[in-house]
Formats: C-alpha cells, structure tokens, sequence
C-alpha cells in the first residue's frame, strides 16, 4: 500500500503526487494524460489514456467454419462474437469456405449495424465492427427500439380492426429493424460491463444500469416477435375474414389498444424515473387479463372452436396476453432501479443506530 498525503494548490483545489514507480511503469511523461474512473465504493482508479483507448481498440476472434455442420450454428457464432464486443470476427476453413455458408455470412453481416466484410478469400472471411462505443448513449438506444416495436404495435391495432393484410406485411418487415437494434445494445452494454472507463460517457451509472437495460432489450425484442407473428396470422387471415364476425375484431382491437398503453407505461418509467408509472402498468395488466377479460377471452375461445379461423385468432388473443405479461415485467425491474436511488418512497439505513434514530428504543430490539 502507497501513502500520499493531499496537498493545496491554490484556493480550493487539492492535489497528490504520482508514485514514480508507477509513473515508469507506465511510461509516462509530463504532458500526458491519464484517465479516472470513480468505481462504485467511491474510490478512484487511475490509467494512462494510451491505455483505455487500446482496449477499446480491436479485439479479435476466430471461429472454425469447418467445424460449423449446419450454417444455423455459423450464423449463431458470428452474431454472439459481435454481441460480445469482438472487433475482428474472422471465419477462416482449412479447404474452403463452402457456398451455403458464405451466404449466411453476408446475410448475417447486414443484420449486425455498424460490421463489414473488409476481406474475403476462399480459406477465410474478415469481418469488421466499426460502431465506437462512446457515440452511443444506451438511452437513445433503447427509447429508438421502443419507438419501432411501439410503431408495430400500434399498426397492429390497426390492422386487427379490419384485417387488414398490407398492413400486416408492412409490420413483418419493421421486425427486422428491432433485431439490429437489439443486438447492439447488447454488444455496447457487453463492452461497457469490460470496459467501465466509457460507462459515464454511455449514460450507464452502476452496473445494475446494464443488467436493466439488457433486460429491458431483450424483452422489448421478444415483444416485436410475437407482434410479427400476430401480422403473419392476420395474412392468414385477411381472405377469411367474411367468416370472422365484427365483434371478436372489436375485442381484439380493444385488447390490443389496452397492451400498447401498458407498454407505455412500463417503458416510459425507465426514463421518468416514475415508481407509481410502473407500478399502473402492472396493476393494468392484473386488471385487465385477471379481472376485466376473462368473460371476453372466453367468448373469443368459444368462438375459436367453432370456426374456420379459431386457430389463428387464438394465436392473437394469446400474443396480446403474452406482450402484456411482457410489458409488465419491464415495469418490475423499473421498480427495483428506482428504488437503488434515493426516492420519496423508501430510506436506506446501514444499521441499528440508524433504525433508532428513525424509530426509537423501543422498536429495536
């Protein structure tokens, strides 16, 4: 352990002198700079800046395409070698690449934002990572990703109203969107967890943020699933739709108006910060899917069994329930990042001392 005493410089700055050892071992000199992080117990840590940026600096992995029988499982590398914050993802083979998977590395590359193929021969494949982390409030990120799936969803009402086809299809192709977007909160929140140095700069202020908001993604991600399922069935649907009868379409569209304000609710807590937001959410799920609807989803069940499009219209009525429940777990762990920050609703005591303070004698035993 290394003592130093703070010294005054000038009216109100303290300062404290560098260990020299230190200072050589990392090749230091006057005029450079160095970077401080405050870590979570409140104490500092100190790194040349040369440092920080050559670990944000490329980091490489090889993934053996030989080795990969089905392109299911190549894809799968390559997407995880991303999201776990690789720069350099390089597929090399002994022999050569085979056709089959040299199309999913091109297609998987379009699905990854901010990754180019930047060399190509026939025993490997470059691909490149060029998103800078730093650019990238986490955020901005996610409220665009709630902004896509939010956009579906309400179209998805939409074209529950009067199965409208088009409409559907032009849903299935905005899923496509939400996986980019997803898988690059994920990678930036993956490199923050290495990298605590660009947390502050990310918007993240303790690693319970990241947990949250990979969370938050990967939830918001599964709910633009079922919604791309739902638009399929409506597809499905549509040339059918002289055998549905207007009020089950009534109770569909009403449902689906109810799941798209408690996903609101739920999301736009994360950034308000508003604990009785989420917590609305949740009791507007329990409201609506254990008390208010059973009567309705019964008579959409009864409905189902005796028509042509049953199947597909219980798909929907299932998807709804299932983006609420969603939603409303979103609005859980809201709940739990509120309450880690100092709020009107709860006071952090570290002891009895403190809970006598509070409470008197008496009530601590």
């Amino acid at each position: 352990m290394i003592v130093r005493r703070l010294q005054k410089v000038g009216r109100n700055t303290l300062s404290v002198t560098l260990p020299s050892k230190w200072v050589k071992n990392m090749n230091l000199n006057k005029g450079d700079t160095i970077v401080f992080t405050i870590e979570e117990d409140g104490s500092l840590k100190i790194k040349p800046s040369s440092t920080v940026t050559k670990e944000q600096e490329a980091s490489e992995c090889i993934i053996y395409a030989d080795q990969c029988n089905e392109p299911s499982l190549l894809e799968r590398l390559i997407v995880s070698s991303y999201v776990l914050g690789y720069n350099i993802i390089r597929i090399v083979s002994s022999t050569s690449i085979r056709g089959r998977n040299l199309e999913v590395i091109k297609k998987i590359v379009n699905k990854m934002i901010g990754t180019a193929i930047v060399e190509e021969s026939p025993l490997q494949v470059v691909i490149q990572c060029m998103v800078n982390p730093e650019s990238f409030p986490i955020q901005v990120l996610v409220r665009r990703l709630y902004i896509i799936v939010s956009t579906m969803l309400k179209e998805l009402t939409e074209a529950l109203g009067d199965l409208n086809a088009e409409l559907a299809r032009q849903i299935i192709l905005r899923e496509p969107e939400t996986d980019k977007m997803h898988l690059l909160i994920q990678r930036l929140l993956n490199t923050s967890l290495s990298i605590r140095e660009i947390r502050p700069i990310m918007g993240i202020d303790n690693v319970y943020d990241i947990f949250l908001y990979k969370l938050v993604s990967e939830r918001l991600e599964r709910i633009s699933d079922w919604i791309e399922i739902m638009a399929k069935n409506i597809e499905y649907l549509e040339p059918n739709k002289n055998y549905i009868g207007n009020e089950a379409l009534s109770y569909l569209t009403e449902m689906s108006n109810i799941v798209n304000d408690i996903c609101f609710k739920a999301v736009s807590a994360i950034f308000t910060k508003d604990i009785e937001e989420a917590n609305k959410a949740i009791e507007q799920y329990k409201e609506t899917f254990y008390n208010r609807y059973p009567d309705i989803i019964y008579k959409l069940l009864e409905y189902i069994r005796c028509g042509p499009c049953g199947p597909m219209i219980g798909v929907i009525v299932f998807g709804l329930i299932r983006i609420a429940d969603i939603a409303s777990r979103i609005a859980e762990v809201t709940v739990e990042k509120i309450l880690r920050s100092p709020n009107k609703f709860m006071e952090k005591v570290a002891g009895e001392v403190e809970l006598k303070k509070l409470y008197g004698e008496g009530l601590v035993s």
